[in-house]
């Protein structure tokens, strides 16, 4: 599963990452294991994913989704939304990074 960050607050012991599902499904207690940044080609009106860079380890626990100001237990691909986080290298997150999991 990907998500794709748009934008990252604190908030206290949480990071509230704001940005969409862009592959499977992100649950409650979804525990994401890495962060990158795409790299993309767009032409003829079409974007690629060429590569990934600036891979980093990370353990965020999924603790709270919000979407479209309701609390949901998952976000489904395709849909944008809130997830808040917990645990350790929130503090490393960047707009346009991607959130993946094993």
């Amino acid at each position: 599963m990907e998500f794709l960050v748009d934008s990252i607050e604190r908030d206290g012991e949480a990071y509230c990452v704001r940005g969409a599902c862009t592959h499977g499904k992100i649950d409650i207690g979804t525990i994401f294991s890495k962060a990158y940044k795409k790299i993309k080609r767009f032409s003829n009106n079409q974007v690629e994913s060429i590569r990934t860079e600036n891979h980093r380890v990370v353990s965020l626990r999924v603790e709270k989704i919000i979407a479209y100001r309701h609390s949901l237990d998952s976000l489904p691909q395709g849909m944008s939304g809130e997830i808040y986080l917990v645990g350790e290298g929130g503090y490393n997150l960047n707009t346009e990074d991607t959130l993946a999991s094993e």
